[in-house]
């Protein structure tokens, strides 16, 4: 073994040898050695700090339920599905509900259980008979009751409600609401005034169960 010459002074071998025979059982602020059990604690307890924290986060967020009815049989734009001179509810289908929130019947939608929920309504509509004295107007319901304020389906519009003119424009609604138990129905409705024709096509109900 080949002789050499240390470039430490005495007092630094002696420090660097207190620090290797004495290290420290945990991870601390210095320069100094640690033993690998005090590395193994410290590591394994801050993987289980972030796990807790991961799982309280993911604990935080709210599970939801969708589900979603369209009208059976809506067709084009270029094509719509058309009602003359009656009154009545749209007759929305089942497209997707996973977790069973709700029922359908005629068209008439049941929710199934209490909780909070958010509801968004959707169609297009269209009268153009050139007569502004006959028109449609149709209701986004819950319980029977309009959500928003009804919606004048007339070609020249007026000042009762909130007109729809001209072509086919697509009116949309979203209400929220919390329910104590099962039985809560939600629907789309049209009203007819004067013997007049209404055409429409896309028409939608989702509905998401926030808790």
């Amino acid at each position: 073994m080949s002789n050499y010459e240390l470039s430490l002074t005495a007092g630094e071998i002696d420090i660097a040898l207190q620090k290797a025979s004495s290290p420290d059982t945990s991870p601390q602020n210095t320069d100094n050695l640690v033993t690998s059990q005090g590395i193994k604690t410290y590591v394994d307890t801050a993987v289980a700090t972030l796990t807790a924290q991961i799982a309280a986060v993911a604990g935080s967020i709210i599970p939801v339920s969708t589900a979603h009815y369209y009208l059976e049989g809506s067709r084009t734009q270029a094509s719509p599905t058309w009602v003359y001179n009656s009154n009545g509810v749209f007759a929305l289908a089942e497209v997707s509900d996973p977790s069973g929130i709700a029922t359908v019947s005629a068209g008439l939608i049941t929710i199934q259980s209490a909780g909070n929920y958010m509801v968004t309504y959707s169609g297009m509509f269209s009268e153009e008979d050139g007569d502004a004295t006959d028109y449609y107007r149709v209701r986004f319901r819950k319980d029977g009751n309009a959500v928003v304020p009804e919606y004048l389906v007339d070609e020249t519009g007026g000042s009762y409600q909130t007109a729809v003119t001209e072509s086919m424009h697509r009116v949309t609604a979203t209400t929220a609401f919390n329910t104590t138990a099962a039985g809560t129905t939600v629907d789309m409705a049209y009203f007819n005034v004067s013997k007049s024709q209404m055409f429409y096509y896309d028409l939608s109900i989702t509905i998401i169960k926030l808790s």
